[in-house]
């Protein structure tokens, strides 16, 4: 099974040169099935904990899920996923999601969410796409932005990670942001 993971990996890098067209990427690579989520089993419920008690400590009642993949924080409350793949969206069972790129706009109400989130998906970004998304993000938000990006320490860690990721400095890209930035641990 971990080598037919890592077999979709390497042909889906192949076939869609990844860094080129983003869209057609992520559609083909939940088209294939390939799902290096499935390692972030174990984190996923203290993670969804920590920012329900966020939200709750901040009087927050609406959730915007930036690139929200398979949407496994869809249980928040006032929950709304948003990717550009839509494939992933129908795929993922929501019965109301947004089709948008992050990176381009979000066609959203300005201070439309209390709290927003982005899972491994800024990291993924060229730091001109990052300062859109990000952007976009303090746009739509409120109160509260929860982050779990790689950090230089944990991308050192997955070399295989490292030729699709950038490392920024989201507190920096964030510190005009008039909520609270929050950055999960692993």
């Amino acid at each position: 099974m971990k080598f037919q993971q890592r077999l979709k990996g390497v042909l889906l890098t192949l076939v869609t040169k990844y860094g080129g067209d983003s869209k057609r990427y992520w559609n083909l690579r939940w088209q294939l099935g390939y799902d290096v989520e499935k390692g972030l089993q174990v984190y996923r419920k203290p993670w969804e904990n920590q920012i329900i008690q966020l939200m709750h400590e901040q009087h927050c009642e609406s959730f915007l899920d930036v690139g929200c993949g398979k949407a496994w924080l869809r249980n928040l409350p006032g929950y709304l996923g948003s990717d550009l793949s839509l494939e992933v969206l129908k795929q993922n069972g929501l019965p109301c999601f947004l089709v948008a790129d992050a990176t381009e706009h979000l066609p959203l109400p300005s201070k439309s969410f209390d709290a927003c989130a982005s899972f491994c998906f800024l990291m993924h970004q060229s730091p001109e796409k990052v300062l859109i998304a990000v952007s976009e993000m303090k746009r739509v938000t409120k109160k509260l932005v929860v982050l779990k990006e790689l950090t230089e320490d944990e991308l050192e860690d997955n070399v295989a990670l490292k030729p699709h990721c950038f490392l920024h400095d989201y507190e920096k890209l964030f510190k005009d942001f008039d909520g609270e930035l929050v950055m999960l641990k692993w």
